[in-house]
């Protein structure tokens, strides 16, 4: 960072006063025509620097639409790699949540089997 002493400071701000005393001048010297000519420099520099702007948020936003695309792709990818190694040979979360499900089906039909034979082997048992 530059150190502004006073003096350089106040010697900085004397020149700019007296920059502003000239252009001040100039226009109050300018005619007519000279001042439409430099309003109209004044206006195509500004939808010069409007349109520099325009651009510029467009390109940032062309560029974090492609940088969200970047990422999606990379975590997808990541997505996939890391439900392959928890499913295992299941293929996806969905078949091994329906692998679950079967297995969870079968394990109450054996049970309820089971209880129903008990159940009837105490019937014999009673009735014998």
């Amino acid at each position: 960072m530059v150190e502004v002493s006073k003096a350089n400071y106040e010697m900085l701000e004397a020149q700019r006063q007296a920059r502003r005393s000239d252009y001040e001048a100039a226009i109050g010297n300018a005619t007519d025509e000279e001042l439409e000519v430099l309003k109209q420099k004044w206006l195509d520099a500004e939808a010069a620097a409007n349109d520099a702007q325009d651009r510029m948020m467009e390109d940032i936003e062309t560029w974090a639409e492609s940088l969200k695309a970047i990422l999606e792709n990379k975590l997808a990818g990541f997505a996939q790699a890391l439900e392959n190694v928890l499913t295992g040979d299941f293929g996806s979360f969905d078949e091994m949540t329906a692998a679950m499900d079967r297995a969870n089906s079968l394990q109450e039909e054996y049970l309820t089997t089971t209880n129903k034979i008990y159940e009837t082997n105490k019937l014999i048992n009673k009735a014998q």
